[in-house]
């Protein structure tokens, strides 16, 4: 009989975290609106013939009245089964006709239920602003092209549970401005576990302390790389990580207590951890 060692026996016994990613979503408006997707108030939004980056088509709003509005542009009813992490990018353009830029912020709804904040793209005025754009102005309609600023928006979140999965991009006008968007794309990274192989003799990735009482934690293993941390919103969080030989040492900037996800590479596979923050 063919005896194995303690190490060899747990290393068998457990799994790598393989990802692979699928486009679920996208818009570019170069061909008009795209099918399947729709706006809130009807007509709210249009395609712009040139206002696009290099003179192309793009998704346009305006309101010239100074008092708040939001209008909706939503994508297509999505089936997010086996998707973990969801990867959300689109070009914004905000220009203000009063004293604030409008915001950008992207929300999902799950089944036609409530809207729920992604981020948010603005002044800093709304809160919570998850990201904070220049002060763009134009104060004589009709927008000038000299007066779009085209920024290159990108969020990575843990993927909501669901079948019938929208995902809205609302334009928030804090008194009067302008609003573009171009590019979107909805990306999704489906995780699946595969066994190790009999006779590999690679380490298992772990994360300690766990839970941890304080902001700092350690992730051991082999061949670690490109790590991103969300929290239970999906919403990336900033830290500090300290390379040790086969240790990260992760420091978190200012977090508060609950439930975090570790997104990281070990030997060219995508892996999660999850932690408790106490």
């Amino acid at each position: 009989m063919k005896f194995i060692n303690m190490r060899t026996f747990i290393i068998l016994c457990c799994c790598i975290v393989v990802a692979g990613k699928s486009q679920l979503a996208s818009a570019d408006f170069n061909s008009g609106l795209p099918a399947g997707w729709g706006m809130s108030p009807a007509g709210s939004w249009s395609v712009h013939p040139f206002f696009g980056a290099g003179m192309s088509k793009c998704l346009y709003t305006e309101e010239m009245n100074t008092t708040s509005t939001t209008v909706s542009f939503f994508s297509t009813s999505l089936d997010l089964t086996g998707i973990n992490t969801l990867t959300i990018s689109f070009k914004a353009a905000c220009t203000k006709n009063n004293f604030l830029i409008p915001n950008v912020a992207v929300s999902y709804s799950v089944g036609g239920s409530g809207k729920q904040l992604i981020a948010r793209w603005g002044s800093g005025f709304t809160s919570p602003t998850t990201y904070t754009l220049d002060d763009v102005a134009d104060y004589v309609p009709p927008l000038d092209t000299a007066n779009i600023k085209w920024v290159s928006c990108t969020h990575t979140l843990a993927a909501p549970s669901g079948t019938a999965v929208s995902f809205y991009f609302d334009a928030e006008m804090i008194n009067a401005g302008y609003v573009l968007l171009d590019d979107i794309m909805i990306t999704g990274a489906s995780v699946t576990s595969t066994g190790l192989n009999e006779n590999s003799t690679e380490s298992p990735i772990i994360v300690f302390p766990n839970p941890a009482k304080q902001n700092k934690v350690t992730l051991e293993g082999k061949n670690l790389s490109d790590i991103l941390i969300v929290n239970s919103l999906g919403q990336s969080v900033p830290f500090i990580i300290k390379h040790e030989s086969d240790k990260i040492s992760i420091e978190f900037q200012n977090c508060e207590s609950g439930i975090y996800f570790l997104h990281f590479i070990s030997g060219g596979n995508k892996r999660v951890k999850s932690l408790m923050l106490e």
